[in-house]
């Protein structure tokens, strides 16, 4: 939920001569000046009176979160008339893209670590059906199998991505065991890319042989690192731990 900041109304403040860029839609539930509160220039509300500051980073988000949740004062109507201008316009007429939808379905799952056992839910087909009546629902096994294919997809890109480079990977390891000695090693990949931007990705995080041996770990790294392609053009960095300077 969106932080919000409001004042009570105070007809002593003095109007700045400052008026902000008025480009957005929100502009219209606000006063057309500014108020000075303390040397800071804030939005005065027109229908509750809270002043709120606006930043050069988030710029009207905190005005529109405030019209659209907060405002005690404005009407269902007003607002719902409000929330209808923030929809992005259609460049056109519409057209359903259903495997499109599904990647984006099958992103969201991934992102946000829906269990898949959601999808059998009984309201879930009814709600998917009032968006939009010609997708097709499918089941936990076939979301997931597409989030396999997407993660292989994925993998292969990054893949080829590491192997095109021309600058050096830098890669970090750790090692944890859990309480029935069972290890996870986690490998993870720091590059500059084309773009000149540091990436950093996990290229795997696997279990390890116990116990966890010096070759042990060598050979989990070098799985890893076969397993991507890279031969060439890197440095790892490990902990000072004893298997680790063995491996």
């Amino acid at each position: 939920m969106s932080s919000h900041h409001s004042e009570s109304f105070d007809t002593n403040d003095s109007h700045s001569t400052h008026t902000p860029n008025r480009r957005s839609k929100v502009w219209e539930y606000f006063e057309p000046e500014l108020v000075d509160v303390d040397g800071v220039m804030k939005a005065f509300c027109k229908y509750c009176g809270s002043k709120l500051t606006t930043r050069n980073k988030s710029g009207t988000n905190s005005l529109q979160n405030h019209i659209a949740e907060y405002c005690p004062k404005i009407s269902v109507e007003v607002r719902n008339r409000f929330l209808a201008t923030m929809k992005k316009p259609l460049d056109g007429p519409f057209t359903f893209n259903p495997k499109r939808s599904r990647d984006l379905m099958v992103k969201w799952c991934i992102s946000a670590e829906i269990p898949l056992n959601k999808f059998q839910d009984k309201n879930f087909e009814p709600w998917m059906e009032s968006l939009q009546p010609t997708f097709s629902c499918v089941g936990r096994q076939t979301i997931r199998n597409d989030c396999i294919s997407m993660f292989e997809e994925t993998k292969r890109d990054l893949r080829t991505e590491l192997q095109n480079l021309d600058s050096r990977i830098c890669f970090t390891s750790d090692l944890w065991t859990s309480n029935q000695n069972l290890g996870y090693i986690c490998f993870t990949a720091h590059y500059i890319g084309p773009d000149f931007v540091l990436k950093k990705k996990i290229i795997a995080f696997r279990d390890v042989k116990y116990s966890h041996t010096g070759v042990a770990i060598e050979e989990a790294i070098t799985k890893c690192m076969a397993d991507f392609g890279v031969k060439e053009k890197f440095t790892i960095t490990l902990d000072n731990a004893s298997n680790n300077m063995a491996a």
